[in-house]
């Protein structure tokens, strides 16, 4: 351990800009988020059979009805926050440009629901009030809607969920969320207050799966003189969330203020701002000079930066289930033999990688589900760290003298994750094998992921899941039809695509336990370690809770 962290320390850069002010924020040059990159008329006559069946509170589905909190009745303090947390800002308004779920497109927009990743629960403040299935045609979803308006005045409706399902499920539209919304068939509008979305088979989170995406405006889409452009870049987006654009800095800050025609209110931030930083010690310097409030921070930096302004900081870990996975050549090559597979994934030592990242990471447990997931296996444990038994398992390959076993990854400058990979190469080299790191862009990993071009041997993959749609989503990667064909087992794909099609909850999740079990047996890939994103905020001024994604919804911090 003390050589890893040798190692990191190294690498260990502060690049330290220059200050930012709290009107003059300074933007570095944006990068691509990997979590971008999943992308891949009236319906039916109304069914006549009651619509009774409320979706059960589960893990998956969660409560079929959002019960509105009672309001508080002491003063609001009021105030304003600049948080520079990545992906807090896009190239453009439009939040079909990007799967990223970002705090700028939280308070502009508002979701169908939404839903608390720390208590399991769905909460109310989505557009929607209720919703359930029909137990009789379970394709079938229907969802109440709370009165609101556009903050220009539009009442909203029916029509304008039924308008946002059709743009970003149709490819002609080229939104990045077409993926997130896939099982959608068509959608119905029953009345103002009430809409049917159809789906091509049984979904038992298509509730999830409005969490994903945006509700739009329909009479700005399909205005002449506006439209999507309009909406995109005008800086003045029309939205029902509960602030409206001040002023918007293309890939570099938006400025909101609190919306007067917001349905749902704040609890006393009436300004705020998201600033993107790229940089990680640009971060920290901006956070130190009290110029944002609330940050990604770098791991490294995440000590030093409590003991700042008096103590009066805390730190968590952003509920989430990313995590390193390295995916392997399960076609071709050595790796294409079962034995080298299990070689590799037992001379990873994951307990002591984990501690590379300051004590907020841990080990994966064996499969590609974090502890977060619905569907994750608790009878699946870590292979566990054995150089021995690789070493055993290669020479019963044939493969006793090793070979070589390139390491791609996205270039990077995260001194953490530089000296992960670089560990793995070093336990690849002493079980005998000739590893190399391989540095490839965003570019050429997107063509490695969607099967474009052949991927590199052994690829690290920082997966950033999205745990709303729990096992299916991150399992969906790894099913047979896909066309990035990382794996082929008919086991698998059986009991997965059983599973998502499975509505009754306990037995989905013994599906999904049942292909997760095969992916143990037969790995694509080998797990490493989960992949903490750390936000560090001035507690002393904002009472804040960090979410799933974003990390930060403005209409939730209150002003201490």
């Amino acid at each position: 351990m003390e050589d890893l962290r040798t190692t990191l320390l190294a690498r260990r850069t502060f690049l330290r800009g220059a200050a930012l002010g709290g009107v003059g924020l300074a933007a570095a040059a944006v990068i691509g988020c990997g979590d971008d990159d999943d992308d891949d008329g009236a319906g039916p006559a109304a069914t006549t059979a009651p619509l009774t069946a409320t979706a059960t509170p589960t893990a998956s589905t969660g409560a079929a009805t959002a019960t509105p909190t009672a309001a508080a009745a002491e003063t609001v303090k009021t105030g304003s926050i600049t948080v520079a947390v990545q992906s807090s800002v896009g190239e453009t308004l439009d939040p079909n440009s990007t799967a990223a779920i970002a705090s700028d497109y939280a308070g502009i927009f508002d979701q169908l629901l939404r839903r608390d990743p720390r208590t399991n629960q769905y909460v109310p403040e989505g557009l929607a009030t209720s919703w359930e299935f029909d137990t009789n045609n379970q394709t079938r979803w229907v969802f109440n809607l709370r009165e609101a308006d556009w903050n220009d005045g539009t009442p909203f409706t029916a029509e304008d969920v039924k308008f946002t399902l059709e743009y970003i499920t149709n490819p002609d539209n080229k939104s990045r969320l077409i993926s997130r919304l896939n099982t959608v068939d068509s959608v119905e509008v029953l009345d103002p207050r009430t809409a049917v979305v159809v789906t091509k088979a049984p979904d038992p989170i298509l509730d999830r799966r409005m969490i994903s995406s945006w509700v739009l405006p329909k009479h700005i889409y399909e205005d002449p003189d506006r439209g999507a452009e309009w909406q995109a870049l005008s800086g003045k987006p029309v939205g029902t969330g509960s602030y409206v654009v001040d002023r918007w800095i293309q890939a570099e800050r938006t400025d909101l203020v609190a919306s007067a025609s917001s349905w749902r209110g704040n609890k006393g931030i009436i300004e705020a701002t998201g600033a993107n930083i790229t940089e990680g010690s640009t971060r920290a310097s901006a956070f130190e000079a009290g110029d944002v409030a609330a940050i990604n921070a770098p791991l490294l930096e995440v000590a030093r930066l409590q003991g700042l302004h008096n103590g009066g900081v805390s730190a968590a870990v952003n509920v989430s289930n990313a995590h390193t996975n390295f995916s392997v050549e399960y076609h071709e090559g050595p790796t294409s033999d079962l034995r080298v597979r299990l070689a590799l994934a037992h001379a990873l030592d994951n307990v002591t990688y984990a501690g590379l990242y300051e004590g907020f990471a841990e080990e994966m447990q064996g499969q590609q589900l974090t502890r977060t997931d619905f569907g994750f296996n608790p009878n699946v444990g870590p292979y566990g760290y054995d150089p021995d038994m690789s070493r055993t398992l290669l020479r019963d390959a044939g493969f006793g003298n090793g070979f070589d076993a390139p390491i791609g990854q996205l270039t990077g400058n995260d001194p953490v994750v530089d000296a992960h990979t670089l560990a793995v190469k070093d336990a690849f080299d002493e079980i005998g094998l000739q590893a190399s790191i391989v540095n490839i862009d965003v570019s050429t990993w997107r063509d490695h992921i969607y099967g474009r071009t052949p991927r590199i041997m052994i690829e690290r993959w920082a997966f950033s899941g999205i745990g709303q749609h729990d096992a299916a989503f991150a399992l969906s990667w790894s099913e047979g039809s896909q066309p990035s064909k990382f794996y082929a087992n008919a086991d698998f794909d059986r009991a997965f695509n059983e599973a998502i099609q499975t509505m009754d909850t306990d037995a989905r999740e013994k599906k999904f336990w049942e292909a997760v079990q095969v992916m143990h047996d037969d790995p694509p890939a080998v797990w490493s370690t989960t992949r903490p994103s750390v936000v560090v905020w001035r507690s002393d001024q904002y009472d804040l809770s960090l979410w799933e994604r974003p990390a930060v919804f403005f209409d939730q911090i209150a002003v201490v």
